[in-house]
């Protein structure tokens, strides 16, 4: 997830990785002292595409090879017909 320890003056603490968020809220309502917020943030609209979607989000995760060779795998078992 994005909540990652900090320590702060040296007590236990808890901050957002603000690069990992998804700013689903999630949590928000997890935060057992209701210390956390969102903030607003501009962001380009999501691909109206699910499969762009997808690939946007694997390529920010850095994952984007294992979907790019699953897709190359199936495109040749589609032109083989098997």
């Amino acid at each position: 997830g994005a909540i990652e320890p900090l320590p702060v003056n040296g007590e236990k603490s808890a901050g957002v990785a603000e690069d990992r968020c998804l700013g689903c809220g999630a949590c928000i309502s997890t935060c057992p002292t209701e210390s956390l917020s969102l903030k607003p943030v501009s962001r380009t609209l999501p691909p109206e595409r699910k499969r762009d979607l997808f690939s946007q989000i694997l390529k920010e995760k850095k994952r984007y090879t294992p979907h790019l060779v699953a897709s190359l795998k199936k495109a040749v078992r589609r032109k083989l017909g098997v």
